[in-house]
């Protein structure tokens, strides 16, 4: 063959195995043309095929005449898989007719306990694998087979790829609680937030909406009295609109019964809520009280005798407006952190 081919050394194996094959099918061919049809050993002899010579003719005559071949052909009849049968294998038949009953199982991939296995039987051990033509090694199929070094190798890997992942569930599940508590806290602050402010608004004095009047005088709240100031002007003036307060609203020297001039005056500020312009009786932000002087100057612009310097620290509602814009600041939440102008009949 090599006299006449030049194979390269990656084929050769497939093409000595198709050689193989295809001499076997021959020999097939010639006993049941020039074989079978006869009975006597001369009339073998006679019917040779010309491509046959004639020392190898009788080679085989004397070969299928044997003990050995007849040992051998009845063997081979004991066979249950035969190779052809029409344009389709008795093991596709089989294989599709099991398909039709168990579906699942024919969804996997290929493997050593696949259908062709459960309908035919374990394969034979060798280079052969069915269905594969020739040159196809079961390992290049189904994958080697590992050895017991590999197995444990495989083994204790796939244990630390599981710990791995253990430990970064844990980590998680960690953090997880970390931020529940970081929520029940916040919750918890924002809950006694609303406390704070319905007991401060409990023990306020009662503000009446700009344009209603408050009698002059001591109004009680709680067990203070709290006296009041008439204050030089009704006139409250804003980049937007205009205020009226009544000439009987009073100055607060007080508030939530708290000497405002005095912790003033120590240097400390003081800490209050300031209500809505638009709506008394809601609160919009928490802050500092820091100046009731009518000479500070917010945004370029006196406070004047009706206003008061308040420091924004929490807003409640950021969209609420200012009585006087400056800058950047339009909103209560644009000011977190900034001092504004607010009516002090409002704080």
């Amino acid at each position: 063959m090599q006299k006449k081919f030049k194979i390269p050394d990656e084929g050769r194996r497939w093409v000595m195995m198709s050689i193989g094959k295809k001499w076997r099918e021959f020999k097939c061919m010639l006993k049941k043309l020039h074989y079978d049809p006869h009975t006597t050993y001369a009339e073998r002899i006679a019917d040779r095929d010309s491509r046959v010579l004639s020392n190898e003719w009788e080679f085989l005559v004397k070969y299928w005449n044997s003990e050995s071949a007849a040992k051998n052909k009845a063997t081979r009849a004991k066979q249950d898989i035969t190779h052809t049968a029409g344009t389709k294998s008795f093991a596709r038949v089989a294989i599709k007719k099991f398909s039709s009953h168990h579906p699942e199982v024919a969804q996997k991939n290929t493997s050593r306990d696949d259908l062709l296995v459960m309908a035919l039987g374990e394969e034979k051990r060798g280079n052969y694998v069915r269905c594969y033509g020739l040159g196809v090694a079961p390992s290049e199929v189904f994958g080697p087979n590992p050895t017991r070094t590999e197995c444990l190798k495989m083994l204790s890997e796939t244990k630390r790829i599981a710990e791995e992942e253990k430990h970064v569930m844990q980590k998680e599940i960690i953090e997880m609680r970390q931020e529940m508590l970081m929520m029940r806290a916040r919750l918890e602050t924002m809950e006694k937030r609303s406390q704070d402010l319905n007991m401060i608004e409990d023990r306020d004095i009662p503000s009446n909406p700009i344009g209603t009047s408050n009698p002059i005088g001591n109004v009680q709240n709680g067990n203070n009295n709290i006296p009041f100031v008439e204050p030089p002007s009704n006139e409250i003036q804003s980049s937007e609109s205009s205020f009226e307060v009544p000439r009987n609203q009073g100055y607060r020297a007080k508030v939530a019964g708290k000497d405002v001039h005095a912790m003033l005056d120590n240097g400390g500020g003081v800490e209050v809520y300031i209500k809505s312009l638009r709506k008394p009786h809601k609160y919009v932000a928490q802050g500092s009280l820091l100046s009731t002087n009518p000479t500070t100057k917010i945004g370029g612009a006196e406070l004047g005798s009706q206003c008061w310097e308040v420091q924004i620290n929490v807003p409640i509602e950021p969209n609420e407006p200012l009585l006087r814009s400056y800058g950047s600041f339009q909103t209560i939440g644009d000011a977190v952190g900034a001092t504004v102008a607010w009516p002090f009949t409002f704080v």
